[in-house]
């Protein structure tokens, strides 16, 4: 879900930006979008690793020898 913000980032901010006023204090300034980023990165491997684990004859020595 957080790699289709920062693939929309361009599209969010034209949005946040043109109703402003109404959600202000959920507007996405560059720290939240560094934090966005940050926050991919550090989930990626786990995202890896359960979709690696997906299926029925799947086990996690199986997937860690890999």
């Amino acid at each position: 879900m957080l790699e289709l913000v920062i693939k929309l980032k361009t599209i969010i901010r034209v949005f946040l930006d043109l109703h402003y006023k109404e959600i202000s204090a959920n507007s996405l300034s560059c720290d939240k979008w560094d934090t966005i980023r940050k926050t991919i990165a550090i989930l990626l491997p786990f995202k890896d690793a359960i979709k690696a684990l997906e299926g029925d004859l799947i086990t996690l020595d199986k997937v860690l020898r890999a």
